[in-house]
Parts: structure tokens; C-alpha cells; sequence
């Protein structure tokens, strides 16, 4: 339940200095009874700076969500195949998740450029655009259109269901939408087509 108009006490600046960085601000918010916008708008009134600068640590879902990815790919392929860095994190209890230091992160990109697709991530949306990202933004400008680890559209997903519906196979979907064959199918799988 968020409050409208209130003043800030102490206690809760505080609180969100010290969570600033280290949860998100929808979880702020949820913990100070709060809006996101008057979390996020109270933060950069303080200078708190950047939330990703801010945090020393990404989740596995701020990752995917910043790259533009689906979220089954860094387990199913950064990890195993390209050795990215997540280490576990416990927060609380046995409750323990995937995260990346922010400066690993970039020190993964940078090494795997084959790994992933620049033009999935928004401008400075990982906080710097150092020399060696704007050459890899050039080099993908060049790449085919769909990458691996493309995130699905809707429309992808509704040419699948209406493919499976009239009989065609994952390969003749998979050419009408820029897929492979294996891909549609883990769509189609995961999804329950």
C-alpha cells in the first residue's frame, strides 16, 4: 500500500540509502509502503545516483532484462557455454539466487562478444558505454536480424500457435518467423502450443 504526500521520516531515508543498489526499487517501495516513482524520485533527489551504479551486484533477472534476453538463456547458455560469472547470493534463510558483479559483467561482455546481441540493450542502460561497447553496437548493426537468445514477441508466439494448429512443422514456422527449427520447438514446448 503506498502513501501520497507524506514527508519523509529519517528512519526511512535511511532505509533507503542502505537498500538502494542492493534491492530493486519496486522491493524498496514494497518495504517502505511507498510508490516505485516516490522511491525512484526520492533517490535522485538525494543523489543516489543510478541504480545499476549503485548496486555492486545484478540478479540473473536485472541481467536478462538489460540484454534483452530470454530468461532461461543464461543457464542455458552463458553459463555452461561461455563461463559468465554468476556466483550464489543468499538473502535470507537457505533462500539463495544467481548475481553477477557489475564490473564482471562488463568484463564478460566484453571477452564473449559472440555471446550476445548490443542492439537488445538500451543505451548506457549498463551505465558507461566504454570504446570496446560502441565497436560491438557498429559490428552487430552488420549481424543478421535475429540473434540467438532473442526474446519471443507476441506475434512470434501467436505464428507458432496458429503453425501448430494447422499442422505445420517447427521447421516451416521457424522459416516464417527467422527461427530455427529447435528454437520454436523449446517455444512451442515451453509454452504448452
Amino acid at each position: 500500500m503506498s502513501r501520497r504526500n507524506t514527508t519523509w521520516t529519517d528512519e526511512e531515508i535511511e532505509t533507503l540509502k542502505n537498500l538502494w543498489g542492493e534491492k530493486t526499487p519496486d522491493a524498496i517501495a514494497r518495504i517502505l509502503g511507498r510508490s516505485t516513482g516516490g522511491v525512484i524520485g526520492k533517490a535522485k533527489f538525494l543523489h543516489l545516483g543510478s541504480y545499476l551504479e549503485a548496486s555492486e551486484f545484478l540478479g540473473m533477472h536485472q541481467v536478462t532484462e538489460i540484454m534483452g534476453v530470454d530468461s532461461h538463456v543464461p543457464v542455458r547458455t552463458w553459463i555452461p557455454k561461455y563461463n559468465m560469472p554468476f556466483v550464489y547470493r543468499r538473502i535470507r534463510g537457505n533462500l539463495r539466487f544467481r548475481v553477477i558483479r557489475l564490473e564482471d559483467l562488463m568484463k564478460w561482455l566484453r571477452d564473449n562478444p559472440e555471446a550476445w546481441d548490443s542492439r537488445k540493450v538500451a543505451p548506457y542502460a549498463l551505465g558507461t558505454e566504454p570504446p570496446w561497447l560502441k565497436e560491438k553496437r557498429a559490428a552487430d548493426q552488420q549481424r543478421p536480424a535475429k540473434p540467438t537468445g532473442t526474446k519471443y514477441t507476441a506475434a512470434e508466439d501467436s505464428a507458432i500457435l496458429i503453425g501448430r494448429a494447422t499442422g505445420k512443422g517447427y521447421k516451416e514456422i521457424g522459416a516464417r518467423i527467422g527461427r530455427s527449427a529447435a528454437s520454436v520447438q523449446a517455444r512451442a514446448d515451453r509454452k504448452r502450443f
